[in-house]
């Protein structure tokens, strides 16, 4: 299929929505976004090297447009290693089409262990309260010493909110 018949049939599919679509100005999207990202807690964080992606979803918290991931290890941070370019998803929950919310983020990653330690006492501020109201059923004595932050500065995201009528609207840092 190419690509002007695709975009016509978007359209028409546009025109059969209930609410009106809207265009926001960059700084009303950058604000739907930060509002979006702030009230989710989990995304699905995509990584890749040597070909092979890898998709994993994990819990976030954010500061602006700034997320940071808590991780252990494993192959998320041996591919971020070979390559920081990352792509992450958050959506809401899906009750009908009306319903549909989702953000599609582009980005660069940046691991910081806990050997930096002024950069790591900051994000772990950020974290422990989140942290312990988390598990307080658990005996933890904290964050473990294996734990690195995953930080990710966004460069571009898509946005769509059909109940808004905000229809995959792109924005950029």
């Amino acid at each position: 299929m190419d690509k002007k018949k695709i975009g016509e049939e978007q359209k028409q599919l546009i025109s059969k929505l209930p609410v009106k679509p809207r265009k926001l100005s960059r700084e009303e999207l950058g604000k739907e976004i930060l509002q979006f990202i702030s009230r989710h807690k989990i995304c699905t964080l995509a990584t890749c090297t040597e070909n092979m992606p890898r998709a994993t979803p994990v819990h976030y918290l954010n500061k602006d447009m700034t997320l940071f991931v808590y991780a252990e290890g494993g192959a998320k941070l041996k591919n971020l290693k070979k390559n920081p370019n990352i792509s992450l998803g958050i959506h809401g929950p899906y009750r009908g089409f009306m319903s549909v919310k989702g953000l599609q983020i582009w980005g660069k990653a940046e691991i910081i262990y806990q050997k930096e330690r002024v950069r790591f006492a900051e994000l772990k501020k950020m974290y422990e309260k989140e942290w312990k109201r988390d598990i307080t059923s658990m005996d933890t004595g904290g964050i473990p010493s294996i734990m690195k932050v995953i930080k990710i500065t966004v460069e571009k995201a898509r946005y769509l909110n059909v109940e808004k009528g905000i229809i995959n609207q792109a924005w950029k840092a």
